[in-house]
């Protein structure tokens, strides 16, 4: 049996720059040669023995690291052919995508990039570029596969979209939105017998791609199969439904479970069953519409605490089911279908309209504040300092990291219900969903209470991610400065207080520092690549705490003028006039230093790449 890998090269300077390429011969940036490094690495156990790229140089220079990252492939031909280059984007090509919806409208734009039979302006539609890519697979590929070789491919997202629609029988219609992420490879294994590729075994789309399965006699629900997974340090245990195909299953897979709330269990009519990177979801039909997503991790414990108090403005689970005191799946009626801000701040970032990206931002923080508003009266905890630096440090162990950050907490950021993962995707113009858990809660488990703080840089990490894609040149620190001003307006005052914000005391920016940990660490289970912005972001961490370190010196400075000016006021009691002077200067030097102490504190409006 060979193998046949496809990989789109790593990301492009003007990919980075949001700019349309097509043919034109542009290098790869720093990033996509990280990218392309991560592949090889993952590559690096396969022998192949022939590679196929472009006539372009980002696709060449990336197969060129990927076998130099392997022992076992060495002197391997490689054959270089235009008929594998990117769709020609014609009268587009070197624009910046933003700029060019603006002149010619987003629809077009859209109908351009995404149509498969209409093409730019003097360019090539997807379905003109699989007219030489789909005859070069057949005439050069597969041969080379049949002879038994091991192949791997370097070309581009179009280039290679089309040759997927070949090789899986995908329509025209649906290949479209077939997206080919830069430097991540695709396995497909070639059955000499049938003459037929097969995309490699399935692993489900939340199941660590890169963390071994290892045997697991931990009990389990009837419908369901105990899942362990470990490896690079990790490990985390799953109960997955073995199989949901029709109302039957569904009976099957809840007869062992415990119920609460509103949950569907007979009348069931039809069901579909989509992966999604969470978990399972299953819609269901029948007396009422429902959604039922079911969580391989569990939770940590509290999803129904905070379904029972969440305020009306939340798209809160309606009911759901538990086994042996463990989150199994939580329900929703389907009445109306949830849409996020994701798109919106999206396209708002990608227009680099400064207006509607900042009322949808500062409209996504006061409603993130509403939330947090509801749960003070319900729970408040003392802040947990022990239990949230010693989560960062296992983390931080487990990355091999190169710098640790702890944080002393102040007493604004007690913990409470926090929602532990919040993104934009999950804040509608008037609620914010109550949904699973990220796959780190499963890699890392949560032992203890978290501040709404934690939330509120869990939105900001995904503003930095959405920033970074997009591309934007908006300013980032008043898109920033408007989600907080948001997020103040509604979130109870002293936990939204400049205390609560004082980053030499932690602040947002030890949380943030969290959510890059946990990026990185899911990727790292994935061996997905480097995750952006995190990585960048994490490269800062020390420049960052080095500046704090040195506005210490404010600090000490005034605890020395405090301590000279007491020491010189009890040694001359009672004082004299003439006594005075030397106290009150060291006094007002005190308060002098201590107040350019605060003032050096990091904003939280800059994230720690801008200094």
């Amino acid at each position: 049996m060979s193998i046949l890998v496809l990989i789109r090269h790593g990301q492009s300077v003007w990919n980075a720059e949001n700019r349309f390429t097509g043919w034109t011969d542009v290098e790869l940036s720093e990033r996509g040669v990280i990218e392309a490094e991560t592949a090889g690495d993952e590559l690096s156990d396969i022998q192949f023995d022939v590679v196929h790229t472009s006539g372009l140089k980002r696709a060449q220079r990336t197969a060129e690291i990927i076998m130099s990252r392997s022992s076992l492939s060495n002197d391997v031909p490689v054959f270089r052919d235009e008929r594998l280059n990117e769709r020609h984007y014609g009268d587009l090509q070197g624009l910046n995508k933003a700029e060019t919806a603006e002149i010619h409208g987003a629809e077009q734009v859209h109908i351009w990039r995404r149509s498969f039979d209409v093409p730019p302006p003097g360019g090539e539609s997807l379905k003109m570029n699989a007219e030489r890519t789909i005859p070069y697979f057949e005439e050069e590929i597969l041969p080379d596969l049949k002879e038994g070789k091991n192949v791997l491919v370097s070309a581009h997202g179009n280039s290679l979209r089309s040759i997927v629609m070949h090789i899986e029988s995908i329509s025209p219609q649906d290949i479209v939105s077939v997206e080919i992420a830069t430097g991540t490879p695709r396995f497909y294994d070639f059955d000499q017998d049938s003459k037929k590729l097969v995309i490699r075994e399935h692993v489900p789309l939340w199941r660590p791609r890169k963390m071994r399965m290892v045997e697991s006699d931990d009990p389990c629900p009837t419908g369901f199969r105990s899942v362990k997974v470990a490896g690079i340090g990790m490990s985390a245990s799953m109960l997955e439904p073995e199989e949901i195909d029709g109302p039957g299953d569904w009976e099957k897979v809840i007869s062992d479970l415990e119920s609460w709330g509103e949950v569907p269990t007979v009348n069931i009519t039809s069901l579909t069953y989509e992966e999604s990177p969470r978990g399972p979801v299953v819609r269901l039909s029948g007396d009422d519409e429902w959604v039922a997503e079911f969580l391989p991790w569990g939770s940590d414990g509290q999803i129904r605490a905070r379904s029972r108090h969440a305020p009306e403005m939340c798209d809160s689970p309606c009911g759901g089911f538990y086994w042996n005191g463990q989150d199994i799946a939580i329900v929703r009626k389907f009445d109306n279908q949830f849409i996020g801000s994701e798109v919106s701040l999206m396209d708002g970032l990608r227009d680099n309209d400064m207006g509607s990206s900042t009322e949808i931002l500062r409209r996504s923080g006061a409603i993130l504040g509403e939330y947090h508003s509801a749960m003070q009266s319900t729970k408040s905890t003392p802040p947990d300092q022990k239990r949230w630096n010693t989560r960062n440090e296992a983390i931080e162990r487990v990355l091999r990291a190169q710098f640790i950050w702890r944080a002393p907490f102040t007493k604004e950021q007690p913990g409470t219900l926090s929602l532990l993962d919040v993104r934009f995707s999950d804040i509608s113009d008037e609620s914010v969903r109550i949904g699973p858990p990220r796959l780190s809660d499963a890699l890392r488990p949560h032992d203890s209470d978290k501040p709404a703080m934690r939330d509120l840089a869990s939105l900001m990490h995904d503003l930095s991610r959405m920033y970074y894609e997009s591309g934007s040149t908006l300013g980032i620190v008043e898109l920033r400065s408007s989600l907080i001003d948001g997020w103040k307006s509604t979130a109870p005052e002293e936990w939204s207080s400049d205390a609560a914000f004082y980053s030499h005391r932690g602040g947002i920016a030890i949380w943030e520092y969290e959510q890059c940990l946990l990026d990185v660490m899911e990727a790292t289970s994935h061996q997905s690549g480097a995750p952006e912005p995190a990585i960048t972001m994490l490269a800062y961490v020390r420049p960052y705490q080095k500046a704090m370190f040195n506005n210490r010196t404010f600090a000490a400075l005034s605890l020395m003028s405090f301590f000279f000016a007491t020491t010189t006021l009890l040694n001359s009691i009672p004082p004299s006039l003439a006594d005075l002077p030397i106290p009150l200067f060291f006094m007002g030097l005190g308060v002098v230093c201590l107040r350019t102490y605060w003032r050096k504190s990091p904003r939280p409006e800059k994230p720690f790449n801008i200094p």
